[in-house]
């Protein structure tokens, strides 16, 4: 048997949010089910997007979990993007320090070198309708959609039915 004395000194340092980064209340509690349709892991974390969370449904909106604890997601954690605009995610990849969020209307890129993730850029018009219109490429992020086929290499977005012709006219290939 095991029989354990009064602790004289607790240790005050130590609490479970200290330890874990959020309080036992934060985690979902419908069943502890927290749903999603796409996500990615870059940085030690765990990236989900149009996610569902205590019945709650928030279709623009990246959750993140906290460090090294992919499985762990709560409502007070998420990145700052541009939010209610209407459209949902349909995707998210990883490349270069840099997560891209696909909706149907276009994309956005967010920076999440630093502790705080920001969004660098958005360029409409190259978004998607589903998941397998992306893929991961030695070269960057690849996608395709009814206005063409892109590549992030880390630094832009490139439409590849596009280039230049030695006249430094752009021509469509």
């Amino acid at each position: 048997t095991c029989v354990t004395g009064y602790i004289d000194n607790p240790p005050s340092v130590f609490s479970y949010y200290a330890n874990n980064g959020y309080s036992p209340s934060d985690i979902p509690t419908n069943n502890r089910k927290v749903q999603w349709k796409t996500g990615v892991i870059a940085n030690g974390r765990a990236y989900i997007g149009n996610v569902k969370i205590n019945d709650r449904e928030y279709g623009d909106r990246i959750f993140k979990s906290p460090l090294f604890q992919y499985d762990v997601f709560t409502e007070n954690q998420w990145i700052e993007t541009v939010t209610n605009d209407g459209d949902h995610i349909t995707a998210l990849a990883t490349y270069a320090d840099r997560i891209l969020m696909f909706k149907k209307k276009g994309v956005t890129i967010i920076n999440i070198s630093q502790v705080e993730e920001y969004p660098e850029g958005e360029q409409l018009g190259a978004g998607v309708d589903w998941p397998a219109a992306v893929v991961n490429t030695n070269y960057g992020i690849a996608w395709a959609n009814s206005r063409g086929c892109f590549l992030y290499d880390g630094n832009k977005i490139n439409n590849l039915l596009f280039s230049k012709t030695q006249s430094g006219s752009t021509q469509k290939i």
